[in-house]
């Protein structure tokens, strides 16, 4: 941890084997969660550099995300093609059928998770709080960002930047085989 100036003036004291991902979503919280890909686990570190919570079994996790209206922690593995949602430090449910998902971003103001998938060629957005609470066991094209149908070859990398609209944001996604980033705005 750094100060403004760039100082350094802490530590955490846990010790990661090959940290991946990190994320923090939370807008009056200075701690973070850090995936561990090695050890199969995500770290919950405090504003002190203390360890909080650990969320083990967790293997292969490629990218990670926060979702604060639910309390999610959204967990992607590259290479079990699957993204696990963590609720309130209980594993809740592991999605399946990603052909090859590669990074992941939480729109706060809509409550999904939306989901780069290279194999599919698709962004794929999973609600974070369905209506009947019931999450899908596999994603389908009913889950595909209908924006971007017919534009994306290799989508490669994703994030959600302010938009205009009231009910809207602009997704950048990194489009590998295009050599290209798509800007799309996004009403919902």
């Amino acid at each position: 941890k750094y100060n403004e100036f760039g100082q350094y003036i802490l530590s955490a004291d846990q010790n990661f084997d090959n940290p991946v991902a990190i994320a923090n979503n939370h807008p009056d919280w200075f701690g973070c969660w850090v995936a561990d890909k090695e050890s199969g686990k995500i770290v919950e570190i405090n504003e002190d550099g203390e360890t909080f919570e650990t969320y083990d079994n967790l293997p292969n996790i490629s990218d990670i995300a926060y979702h604060n209206n639910s309390n999610t922690i959204c967990a992607l593995s590259r290479a079990n093609r699957t993204l696990t949602l963590i609720k309130g430090g209980t594993l809740v449910k592991t999605i399946y059928g990603f052909q090859s998902p590669n990074s992941i971003v939480v729109n706060q103001r809509s409550d999904e998770v939306l989901i780069s998938d290279y194999g599919h060629q698709q962004v794929i957005k999973i609600d974070l709080l369905p209506d009947n609470g019931i999450y899908p066991d596999s994603v389908s094209t009913e889950h595909y960002l209908d924006q971007l149908n017919g534009y994306l070859n290799g989508p490669v990398a994703i994030a959600i930047t302010n938009y205009s609209e009231a009910n809207g944001v602009m997704i950048l996604v990194a489009d590998k085989i295009n050599n290209r980033i798509e800007r799309v705005p996004y009403i919902f």
